[in-house]
């Protein structure tokens, strides 16, 4: 009887410990299974987020009127404020020696003539803006007078101004002068309005006060340069001149 029971508690025991065992094992076994297994990553959209396109500039002067100098194959715009002139009108006058080319506006079916009296590049109509030139040869029994001018060099940091018979001159104190941003490849300087000299003559007296002058060069070798007074008003100021000095173009 006793060794019955000693049997018995001695199974009991071997099977307690295979279970513990297997027990173990199985739980061992799931430790390093996990253990082994990659970890998932969770997964992370990253939307990128394109720069606003920046809007286009907005060119003021497209829908401007042009005009073209035939003689100089020059064109230009000019806005509404003193776009409606009328038609360009080119006329080459005389001298004693060599020609003076004036351009001016015309009004279809007008009474008003262009005057060129005494030789000077003067139109009754409009006042607003007066435009020539004069030849390399030109000459004329007269005083000069600023739409006589042929165009500007820039020499030992000054900006000189061509006059008749290849002069370059000093008229206009270099305060007064700027060089005009023109993308388009033609040469230009702006001189700013200015009170006339009390005394003598001379060319900026031929640039009245409240007036911008303008002279640049050209490409063509009878008419070097150009002149342009354009008056400054309540519509027209410094900053609508340089726009319009910005649409100068070769043809």
């Amino acid at each position: 009887m006793q060794k019955g029971f000693s049997a018995i508690l001695v199974l009991v025991m071997v099977l307690l410990l295979a279970a513990i065992g297997g027990g173990a094992y199985y739980f061992g076994k799931q430790s390093n299974t996990s253990e082994t297994l990659p970890k998932q990553s969770k997964r992370v959209d990253i939307k990128l987020i394109s720069p606003s396109p920046s809007p286009a500039p907005v060119d003021e002067t497209a829908k401007w009127k042009t005009y073209i100098i035939k003689t100089l194959s020059l064109e230009f715009k000019l806005p509404p404020e003193i776009g409606s002139l009328g038609e360009l009108t080119e006329v080459i006058e005389p001298g004693q020696t060599g020609t003076q080319l004036c351009v001016s506006f015309t009004k279809p079916l007008s009474l008003i003539k262009n005057a060129y009296a005494g030789g000077f590049c003067v139109t009754e109509y409009p006042l607003t803006m007066n435009i020539g030139t004069t030849s390399v040869d030109y000459s004329q029994g007269r005083g000069g007078t600023f739409t006589d001018l042929q165009g500007f060099k820039y020499q030992d940091g000054k900006y000189l101004t061509r006059f008749v018979n290849g002069q370059f001159l000093e008229e206009f104190p270099q305060d007064l002068i700027t060089k005009v941003q023109n993308n388009n490849g033609v040469e230009i300087i702006k001189i700013k309005p200015h009170l006339p000299l009390d005394d003598g003559p001379s060319l900026r007296n031929t640039l009245p006060e409240g007036w911008v002058g303008v002279v640049m060069n050209t490409k063509n070798t009878t008419y070097p340069g150009l002149a342009l007074k354009i008056q400054l008003s309540d519509k027209v100021n410094e900053q609508l001149v340089d726009k319009i000095l910005s649409t100068f173009q070769f043809n």
